[in-house]
């Protein structure tokens, strides 16, 4: 056994680092086949994957990989990421390893975003395997990011609202976004349900602030609406 380059245990073996996590990307049926490393690791790639179906492009299958114990692609003489289960590769043949800019400008500030969200401890190989997402950082901060993720909240800057969500924080989005849009057709009745009526607000909300306009209410959206 060896450590992968960002400084994880590598083996032929998942058992010896805990095993693996199978479940399916959440929201879809795509598989990190055959899986990523179990534990806080998993509760943090999960959520990076998670975002992206959602909020960048939606996962593909075949072509969402994990686990593989292997050398580094990129640089033989490392044992790569794949090797201890702290790595996916997003919808790769999209992506393909030695292309850049292989998402669009808006793509890749969501995946900016999604990133701080998880303070950066997921890094994304931009400009050359744009597909791959790693782990870097050390297992006691993995593990602050996962507890807060357990926790229902993003490490940063609160929950993530989205249609379908309910409760008091969806009432201070509905008064904040009559606030700001002062139309007629944005002005009703503040419940506190994330239904069609809110989405359609929040996607006109971010088009006019210059964000991803997919109604989902994240960090930066939160920002520009001061919550």
């Amino acid at each position: 056994m060896a450590n992968s380059y960002n400084g994880w245990l590598a083996s032929p073996n998942s058992r010896d680092f805990g095993g693996l996590d199978n479940r399916p990307v959440p929201g879809t049926n795509v598989k990190l086949a055959p899986g990523v490393r179990a534990g806080d690791v998993a509760v943090v790639l999960f959520y990076v994957a998670e975002q992206l179906n959602r909020r960048v492009e939606q996962a593909k299958a075949p072509g969402c990989w994990g686990y593989n114990f292997r050398p580094n692609t990129n640089n033989p003489s490392q044992l790569s990421t794949h090797g201890s289960g702290t790595s996916f590769d997003w919808n790769a043949p999209k992506h393909p390893n030695g292309s850049k800019n292989t998402f669009t400008k808006a793509q890749f500030d969501e995946i900016d975003e999604i990133l701080r969200e998880v303070e950066n401890v997921v890094v994304q190989l931009r400009g050359y395997d744009e597909m791959h997402f790693e782990i870097r950082g050390d297992a006691a901060k993995v593990a602050r990011i996962a507890a807060k993720l357990r926790g229902g909240t993003s490490p940063s800057q609160g929950s993530t609202l989205q249609k379908g969500d309910r409760g008091p924080e969806v009432e201070t989005l509905q008064r904040l976004l009559i606030l700001h849009l002062k139309e007629p057709r944005f002005t009703w009745t503040v419940t506190d349900f994330f239904g069609d009526t809110t989405l359609n607000a929040v996607k006109e909300f971010q088009r006019r602030k210059g964000l991803t306009a997919d109604g989902v209410v994240g960090p930066r959206t939160r920002a520009k609406l001061g919550m």
